[in-house]
């Protein structure tokens, strides 16, 4: 098979953060992907562990003799409250420019943040998938699905906020839709955060995104 020749000034920066409770695994590379192939790829990663996502990557490019340079992954200690206050930023702030916890030199960017966590009470925890793209502008495009959980067993008070969040041409994030009554996505189990991310620019209700996520939305919810 003929390897597909890039110019330079085709080239882009791509980073993919994976957070869950113990680690965040970050890849980045400098290549050019044709149009599709980062959700190809990004479906092809669904039977991989987060820890795994580099090696996957990596093959997954090699394999489709796609061109790229600069291959780096790290995986550094996650921490709980860092990644529920990020949650919470990007689920409430109007913009997410001063944050530096969201790689701001990536052309492309990609990241998932899967957290839950043991409290004296009960749980906590939040599910975030993220799209970013700068343009030729300079300006980025935001792509947020994304959702805070908490639950008290003794009481079995329940307690969330979901929302989907887009920004285009600038750096404030705007509501396409949220709910804060119930929880959208489970507050506990597994939750399709790879299929968030894959068609997160055309998700626009709660409905798609729990449907995308492999759990749909609950008809006792909406009755009440």
């Amino acid at each position: 098979m003929s390897v597909k020749k890039y110019t330079p000034s085709n080239f882009l920066t791509y980073q993919f953060d994976f957070e869950n409770e113990d680690k965040l695994h970050s890849i980045c590379f400098t290549g050019c992907l044709p149009p599709g192939e980062v959700k190809r790829m990004l479906k092809s990663l669904q039977i991989h562990l987060y820890q795994d996502m580099a090696d996957a990557i990596q093959r997954y490019l090699n394999t489709r003799y796609l061109e790229y340079y600069g291959f780096i992954s790290t995986a550094v200690p996650s921490e709980h409250e860092t990644a529920m206050k990020l949650a919470d930023t990007l689920l409430h702030a109007a913009s997410y420019s001063n944050n530096g916890s969201i790689a701001n030199n990536a052309d492309i960017y990609y990241g998932i943040i899967d957290h839950q966590r043991q409290t004296t009470l009960g749980y906590e925890g939040c599910y975030c998938a993220l799209k970013k793209i700068l343009s030729c502008s300079g300006k980025s495009q935001c792509y947020f699905i994304g959702q805070t959980f908490s639950y008290q067993e003794a009481g079995g008070d329940e307690q969330s906020y979901f929302a989907i969040r887009q920004s285009h041409e600038n750096e404030f994030l705007r509501d396409i839709d949220k709910e804060e009554r119930f929880p959208v996505l489970p507050t506990f189990g597994c939750v399709n955060l790879l299929a968030l991310l894959m068609d997160i620019e055309s998700i626009r209700t709660k409905e798609e995104a729990e449907k995308t996520a492999g759990f749909p939305f609950s008809s006792a919810y909406q009755a009440n």
